[in-house]
């Protein structure tokens, strides 16, 4: 089959042709035969002119089977005029027409091909002598079914639309709960994994930590040269940078209960504190920090895993913009009903779309290697949809290349305070 033709649109074609060389064979009359193979000539050009177009132009299918509905509507009409009972039963194959682009196109264009049968079979009624035609009854019975069947099929056909659009919807919805259960099912795991790593390695870490430090004092002590000491740092220092991978990794296994009760916290204010602490880094790197807080942004949360979240947000969008670049943080209400947002957007080079659905993952990350060294661990995304949705909430991310980026929590929101009523 050729792309972009659809089989119907042959099937049609080639049996309409069927049905003319057929009636050509039934045509009786001075010069019927003649305008009979004329007629059918002509069909069979402008269908072969058709599906050429739609071939070379599979775009432009819609409006090569618009342009064809008056070619066909007048091709009917003439086999009615010419056909030996003017008034015969051939009529019916206008009302297939009409229902089949009323079914395509919709109403519009459904009664507009209506009207216009309406109009070329009433111009044949008032060309027939009086012998030859149908009784006005059956006349305005004939033309009213055209209308009707217009309706109705456009009725039905915005019907499955709708039913196919709710389908699609439901159906990203399911992909999506998919992809969250399976990302929760593998947070899950590797949170239990985590935990039980991460206790058999803290002893040791401490232990090596200890050692080192106690090594480096006493080649200080001893006055051993600088290497010694410098090593002994340096063992040290890849020690606790142990321990800080086994605290992220233990983060992904912590309960709720273990970050202490929730409160109703100031969204706005806490990404203001954020902000400060990172406009150092911001102001060396030339990043433009935009605050869009609004306030009274109040949600129900844990101080520390929420503002470990905006953390991770703001810090990933420092190091995707680069020097020079612009990230805003905002904060604002969202249309979902007692829910809030937290967007952090970048104008850095956004993410590619192969990577969306990854970058949630545990040790997953984009971040390039320094002199061989990795700059990030791929936990801070994946801590933070772990904290977000321990809060009943959600993350979402927009990117494309080249478009930057934008991180959107929702969670919801908690109630006002009451105002404290001043002392009498």
């Amino acid at each position: 089959m050729p792309h972009g033709v659809d089989r119907y649109f042959l099937v049609l074609r080639f049996g309409s042709l069927a049905a003319a060389v057929l009636w050509l064979r039934l045509l009786s009359g001075p010069g019927a035969t003649t305008k009979g193979l004329l007629l059918i000539v002509a069909f069979a050009a402008y269908s072969a002119a058709l599906f050429a177009g739609v071939w070379r132009r599979p775009d432009a299918r819609a409006a090569a089977y618009l342009a064809a509905l008056p070619a066909d509507l007048v091709f009917l009409f003439l086999v009615c005029r010419w056909s030996a009972e003017p008034m015969s039963g051939a009529y019916l194959a206008f009302y297939l027409l009409i229902a089949l682009h009323a079914f395509y196109f919709g109403m519009a264009v459904g009664l507009a091909a209506a009207l216009f049968f309406a109009s070329l079979y009433a111009s044949l009624y008032l060309s027939l002598p009086a012998g030859q035609r149908c009784s006005p009854e059956e006349l305005l019975l004939r033309l009213g079914f055209a209308f009707l069947v217009a309706v109705s099929l456009a009725l039905v056909s915005r019907e499955l639309r709708a039913h196919r659009r709710r389908l699609a919807d439901a159906n990203r919805q399911l992909e999506q709960r998919n992809r969250i259960l399976e990302q929760t099912y593998r947070h899950l795991s590797l949170g239990r994994l985590a935990g039980a790593v991460a206790h058999n390695i803290n002893n040791p870490a401490a232990a090596i930590v200890a050692k080192a430090d106690a090594l480096r004092r006493r080649a200080e002590r001893e006055g051993l040269p600088p290497v010694y000491v410098e090593d002994a740092a340096t063992i040290a220092a890849q020690a606790f940078r142990i321990a800080g991978i086994v605290r992220s990794l233990l983060a992904l296994s912590l309960s709720p209960r273990s970050e202490g009760p929730l409160r109703s916290v100031d969204l706005g204010a806490m990404a203001e504190g954020v902000v400060i602490l990172l406009e150092d880094e911001a102001a060396e790197r030339r990043v433009s920090i935009e605050r869009r807080l609004a306030e009274g942004i109040l949600v129900r949360a844990q101080e520390a895993p929420l503002r470990q979240v905006i953390l991770n947000l703001l810090s990933n969008a420092l190091d995707a913009v680069g020097d020079g670049g612009q990230v805003t943080v905002e904060t604002a209400r969202s249309v979902e009903p007692r829910m809030v947002e937290l967007r952090v957007r970048d104008d850095g080079p956004g993410i590619a779309a192969e990577n969306l659905d990854d970058i949630f993952n545990p040790f997953f990350t984009t971040k390039a290697e320094t002199d061989g060294v990795g700059v990030g661990l791929g936990l801070g995304l994946s801590q933070s949809l772990i904290i977000v949705r321990r809060l009943e909430g959600t993350i979402s991310v927009e990117s494309a290349p080249g478009s930057g980026t934008t991180f959107t929590v929702t969670l919801p929101a908690a109630p006002a305070e009451p105002a404290n009523e001043a002392a009498a």
